[in-house]
């Protein structure tokens, strides 16, 4: 009797730890918010790949996002736009073009950013 009791503690024991460490290395989905951007740009020099912005277009970014779009338009490089995103903790996922803009002396550039959201654990 009191041997059967020891092996059922044992037992609870073991898959308690089991269980524990079986928790410790799982791994949390990530979650994404988006951020849609258009970027209208006049090529200024194909050749050397140099665009000046002209405007910018947010498209369903709400405040809560951290991007400004009055500081956005303020922006004249793709250098300087990317620096704000970036020191914003969004991070470049694609771009999209139409390669026959290029062909006039302005493109429209989608691009889509993303940042992790924080889970409840962190």
């Amino acid at each position: 009797m009191k041997t059967s009791i020891k092996h059922f503690i044992k037992t609870g024991i073991l898959l308690f730890i089991i269980f524990q460490s079986t928790q410790a290395f799982s791994q949390d989905i990530v979650k994404y918010d988006y951020a849609e951007i258009f970027v209208t740009q006049k090529i200024l020099n194909t050749r050397k790949h140099k665009y000046e912005l002209k405007k910018i277009t947010l498209v369903g970014i709400t405040d809560e996002k951290g991007i400004d779009e009055i500081e956005l338009s303020a922006l004249k490089t793709n250098a300087e736009f990317f620096k704000y995103m970036n020191e914003r903790n969004w991070e470049y996922f694609s771009r999209t073009f139409d390669p026959a803009d290029f062909q006039s002396l302005y493109i429209e550039t989608q691009y889509i950013f993303r940042k992790k959201i924080k889970s409840g654990k962190e």
